[in-house]
């Protein structure tokens, strides 16, 4: 699914004080913004811009519980297959699932207080997930409403610190000497992204689990 640019052309003259009618540094702002949203996109892996699109998608889940997906519409997630197996809805339970307009993490056959050795009615014996523990890779397919379209105030102010900076220094590239010599190197995405960029951006970064 295509994605938009985190910002607009004119959001971005706003903030340098360019007026609109000014389209002499029209292709460089563009470029810049281009630049931007893509460097945002990589350092959070999101989807910011991309229109919702419902379809099942899959997804190599190693049997630690915890399933890292792509972002879904909050609590859009209609169907859930691990080997096979259709879940039931006590069997999964999509993160974070509270004051987020999306999930990207899924829990797989969550306790949810239940303990097997109690005797409760999901025992060892009907527990699909605690009686067949996972020993390989298994493909977890996840149907659901993928995409961000709508982009969040602070990620929009973001990208314009950082196409912005891109915009008034541009500098893909950076320095590295090696004794008698130097050469050029892609700068990393940190150098890209100005820090008080980052200071927004950081509740948007993704749990590595």
């Amino acid at each position: 699914m295509a994605q938009s640019e985190i910002i607009t052309l004119n959001q971005l003259k706003d903030s340098l004080g360019i007026p609109y009618t000014d389209t002499t540094k029209d292709i460089r702002l563009e470029q810049a913004i281009s630049s931007a949203s893509s460097a945002i996109r990589t350092y959070l892996d999101r989807d910011f811009g991309t229109a919702l699109v419902t379809e099942e998608r899959s997804f190599i889940y190693d049997g630690s519980g915890v399933l890292e997906i792509d972002d879904c519409a909050s609590g859009s997630i209609t169907q859930v297959t691990v080997a096979d197996r259709v879940l039931t809805p006590k069997e999964f339970l999509a993160h974070p699932f509270r004051r987020s307009p999306v999930n990207f993490w899924v829990e797989l056959a969550p306790a949810y207080g239940i303990s097997p050795a109690m005797g409760f009615t999901w025992g060892l014996d009907t527990y699909y997930l605690y009686a067949n523990p996972i020993t390989r890779l298994l493909t977890v397919k996840i149907t659901a409403d993928w995409g961000w379209p709508i982009i969040p105030d602070d990620i929009q102010q973001a990208a314009v610190y950082t196409a912005a900076a891109m915009a008034e220094s541009p500098k893909p590239y950076m320095s590295q000497n090696y004794g008698s010599y130097s050469i050029q190197m892609p700068a990393p995405f940190d150098c890209a992204i100005p820090e008080r960029a980052q200071a927004l951006l950081a509740p948007y970064q993704r749990l590595r689990l």
